[in-house]
């Protein structure tokens, strides 16, 4: 049996039944903040307690509220809870839930309209009767309309004033389920704590009719269940689109790597009880001393409910404590003493029974000893009075703890050690810690989630969460999240610096995303509450997690700029001031967006930022260096510019092709069959391959597919001012050396920045890296003259591309980037280098016809053939292939056949394909402007 205390006004049970032996660190709360990342079902058991006598999870319970101004941000989490408690109908658990006096009204009232049974409690007074009058009139009502029938709402009445019990149930006209006795001293030992193994109360009257009411309503709610069938299944919600000021798409949540070792499986079928362990008197205030002997884990009779010594790593939002609760290892009163009337007497002489024991003196009497008198009357088994107040100062002996429940919070049941990156604080950081017992490892109890001060809640127009219309996206206030992150990242700062101070190594990327969730998550859920103090309506889920990664982003990614990252179907960002942003998606045109900023000064923080995060080392953007070229996540390439410019200017670009193959080309259309078995067989044959073409046309992609031909067992390496080939991940190549420029920091004496390594100065230190071919992603200035050597003197195979406008241009581009090699370089050595080093020149053109409602066409134009130097002293071209404006096509199709034909052979490539004037282009290129139609 699961009890769920959903009482908006806030459980009881942890204070009252449980004497305050478990701290509020588990409970509903912890699955409101669960919920709003969509993941209530799976931090459900987290959350519970096992308060079974023996421990067997017989009896679960969910704790409430801590403090009632959370009630309002549970609003859109009582729907998920109803589901995952249904959930639980297969595992065999029958599940009570305590709405409290405020009854099924406003959101809460899907949890009556899901119930088998509503038993509203009514005491037979002429007051209590009157006040649930309008109430169950109105529960009726809403269980008609929106439920599955008033014929669950029944009277549980509490025999107390003078009312028969069928005459209320006629006046109400509901059934009655049952009826409990009045019995105050009783009633307290169940909401007060107290022996429940006494004699006298189990045989309680309350006791009595209360197990039978349980066997009544057990009984209607299995007949209403057979005769409704089983529930229809609520359609799941709907998740948010990754949009501007939006939560992305549902990614993973992190899942830091932690160095922990692997314990042995214990089986599940037979734990093995736990051997208590003798307590050692410790000073108040210190930690307790290590046993000498290792104990077992404590193991739980549910399977989800069981968790070894040292588990894997917890959800961000709900962290495991690192603290043995003092009410785990068994029925002990939470280091308080046990009341006076359950600590064992002193044993005292009494006078035996008549024929007892063979004492001397007079037949079958015990001699009379003087001792203490008697007292004339017993504690009663059931306090009366209130609890005297108790010191702290010892543990008490589980021995003395009669009757008490064995408490175990789940899912830990001993404290994990400690390792690089693990969470310290407990789930979630609602309720108390174990600070008071002055354990070193714990942190100070976070409060409860309260109105976040200095955190401005927006208005119900533009702020977050201001509710929106059924399907519309909402919307993130700029101001609300960057307070917010700058609360989190003074946390995640403290945090970090003590987790460094205690393991001696710095926090790696990982860990510091994972903590900083976790605080994200606890802030969000401080501020809905605020925000539902304030207007009256909590947030929707959709909105607190748009929100939660909104700050997640600004802290850890590119801030308002990262929806536009994810969204895979933009290729172009460009950003000429805050305010002024413009995208382009697959063959649609310029649009301009909203601003990822909202001044120019935090933009350039933005990419400052991006800079540190760099993967391949630290880079800057500032007055001294105010140009910054840097790779994303995600593969995607940035060039920022400042200061030499009246406002900061970015270009961002997506390589949308990112693991294409020459097949893959050609179902794009950007070569044809023919052409595509023409490039695989060069690479092959080991022929240099220059790749030409303005920005965005898809040369990277056209190298990287071409570099898929190569043999997988071939030494290659790749030279690129930042990643963009990606050869070393994409898994097709078995070695691949992969080298990035790098870029200085300060200044040397010859005014070149400090640890500064360009692709130039690259290239010798490749060649004694024994690789067969070299690729270099972009070829930009004088880096071509150590490429050029490369080609002439290796085995070849060599690619790279060019920024050339058209395929005629390459040879006079290339001189131009030979002069500025040095001034001993000529234009006829450069035309020489060029004609010995360059076997072919692929040039790719891209069309555009967005602007008249066409789309963009990329593919290979020419193919054009270095067959050595002319008689001019430039290198001659065979234009291998070309478009034919006569045949309406201007793509690339058969010409004129290379010089090197015969070293195509060999290489598998069939020469009879050179024969068709066409191609295999099916049709010619249907451009709305020119061509043949």
């Amino acid at each position: 049996m699961l009890l769920a205390e959903c009482d908006p006004d806030g459980g009881a049970i942890l204070a009252g039944a449980l004497e305050g032996r478990v701290d509020a660190v588990y409970g509903l709360r912890n699955l409101a903040v669960a919920d709003r990342r969509g993941l209530l079902a799976q931090t459900l058991w987290e959350q519970l307690l096992d308060v079974s006598p023996q421990g067997t999870g017989e009896r679960l319970l969910l704790p409430g509220l801590t403090d009632p101004s959370q009630a309002p941000g549970l609003a859109y989490t009582w729907e998920p809870l109803v589901e995952a408690l249904r959930a639980l109908e297969p595992e065999g658990y029958d599940v009570i839930l305590d709405l409290g006096r405020s009854g099924a009204n406003g959101p809460m009232a899907v949890l009556a309209r899901r119930a088998d049974v509503v038993a509203a409690t009514v005491r037979t007074t002429l007051r209590g009767l009157s006040a649930a009058r309008p109430r169950l009139a109105a529960l009726r009502e809403d269980l008609d309309t929106h439920g599955t029938g008033s014929d669950s709402l029944h009277l549980l009445l509490v025999a107390e004033g003078p009312y028969p019990d069928h005459e209320v149930s006629r006046q109400f006209q509901l059934p009655l389920v049952g009826t409990l006795a009045h019995a105050p001293r009783t009633a307290r030992v169940l909401s007060d704590g107290g022996d429940t193994t006494d004699r006298r109360f189990i045989r309680s009257e309350l006791m009595r009719t209360a197990r039978t009411t349980a066997d009544r309503i057990q009984h209607v709610a299995e007949a209403r269940r057979r005769r409704l069938g089983p529930q229809p299944q609520q359609a799941p919600h709907p998740q948010p689109q990754p949009l501007p000021y939006q939560a992305p798409a549902a990614q993973p949540p992190l899942q830091p790597q932690y160095p922990q070792p692997q314990p042995q499986p214990q089986p599940l079928a037979q734990p093995r009880p736990v051997q208590p362990q003798p307590l050692q008197p410790q000073p108040f205030g210190q930690p307790p001393a290590a046993p000498h002997q290792p104990v077992q884990p404590q193991q739980m009779t549910h399977p989800r409910m069981t968790h070894p010594q040292n588990p894997p790593p917890a959800a961000p939002f709900a962290p495991p404590p690192l603290v043995q609760p003092p009410f785990a290892a068994g029925p002990v009163q939470g280091g308080r003493p046990a009341p006076p009337h359950q600590q064992p007497r002193r044993p005292t002489s009494r006078r035996s029974r008549p024929g007892s024991s063979p004492a001397s003196g007079r037949s079958g009497w015990s001699r009379r000893r003087s001792r203490t008198p008697r007292r004339t009357s017993r504690r009663p088994w059931c306090r009366s009075s209130p609890r005297p107040r108790r010191s702290p100062a010892r543990t008490a002996d589980p021995r003395t703890a009669r009757g008490r429940c064995t408490v175990r919070a789940n899912p830990y049941q001993g404290p994990p050690p400690q390792h690089p990156g693990q969470t310290v604080n407990g789930p979630a950081g609602y309720g108390g810690s174990a600070d008071a017992a002055g354990l070193p490892w714990a942190r100070p109890a976070v409060p409860a989630p309260m109105p976040a001060g200095p955190v401005p809640p927006p208005g119900p127009v533009a702020g977050v969460p201001a509710l929106a219309a059924a399907g519309a996206v909402p919307a993130v206030d700029p101001q609300v999240a960057r307070e917010l992150k700058r609360q989190v990242a003074a946390e995640l700062h403290q945090q970090l610096s003590r987790l460094n101070e205690a393991s001696g190594t710095e926090a790696d990327r990982a860990t510091r995303r994972q903590r900083g969730r976790a605080l994200i998550e606890e802030a969000v859920a401080r501020w809905s509450d605020a925000y539902a103090q304030t207007h009256g309506i909590p947030p929707t889920r959709d909105q607190d997690r748009a929100l939660s990664e909104a700050v997640y982003d600004l802290l850890f990614r590119a801030g308002r700029l990262q929806p536009y990252l994810d969204d895979p179907e933009i290729e172009n960002i460009l950003i000429n001031g805050c305010d002024d942003v413009w995208i382009s998606r697959v063959h649609q045109p310029l649009r301009q967006v909203p601003p990822v900023a909202d001044t120019d000064e935090e933009l350039i923080e933005l990419l400052q930022d991006l800079a540190r995060q760099h993967g391949g080392g630290e880079r800057s953007l500032s007055t001294a260096s105010p140009m910054l070229a840097l790779r994303l996540e995600g593969g995607m390439r940035l060039q920022a510019m400042t200061e030499v410019t009246p406002r900061p200017y970015v270009a961002i670009r997506r390589h949308r092709v990112a693991s294409a193959t020459l097949r893959d080309l050609v179902q794009l259309g950007t070569v044809d069959t023919t052409l595509a078995a023409f490039l695989a067989a060069a690479i092959r044959a080991r022929k240099n391959v220059m790749i030409t073409g303005t920005q965005g046309v898809g040369k990277t992609s056209l190298l990287r597919a071409m570099a898929a031909e190569i043999p997988p067992d071939e030494r290659i390496g790749t030279l690129e001012s930042e990643f963009e080939l990606w050869l070393h991940t994409l898994g097709h190549l078995r070695q691949v050396v992969p080298m990035e420029a790098r870029e200085g920091n300060g200044e040397r004496v010859d005014g070149r920045p400090a640890g500064e390594l360009t692709i130039g100065e690259l290239i010798p230190a490749a060649l004694r890296m024994t690789l067969s071919r070299i690729i270099v992603g972009e070829v930009r200035s004088g880096e071509v003259v150590p490429m050029l050597r490369v080609m002439t003197n290796g085995e070849g195979g060599s690619m790279c591309t060019l920024h050339a406008r058209g395929p005629h241009m390459v040879v006079d581009r290339i001189a131009e980037l030979c002069l500025e090699y040095g001034s001993h370089m000529t234009d006829s050595l450069a035309y020489r280098l060029t004609a010995n080093a360059i076997d072919f020149v692929v040039h790719v053109t891209m069309v555009d016809e967005t602007a008249v409602g066409g789309r963009r066409h990329r593919f290979v134009s020419h193919v054009l053939e270095v067959a050595g130097l002319g008689e001019s002293g430039r290198p001659a071209m065979n234009t291998v292939f070309g478009p034919r404006p006569e045949l309406g096509e201007v793509r690339a199709v058969p010409v004129t056949p290379p010089h090197c034909l015969d070293d195509l052979r060999r290489a598998g490539f069939d020469a009879g394909l050179l024969a068709s004037p066409y191609g295999t282009w099916g049709a010619p290129l249907n451009l709305r402007i020119g061509g043949m139609r």
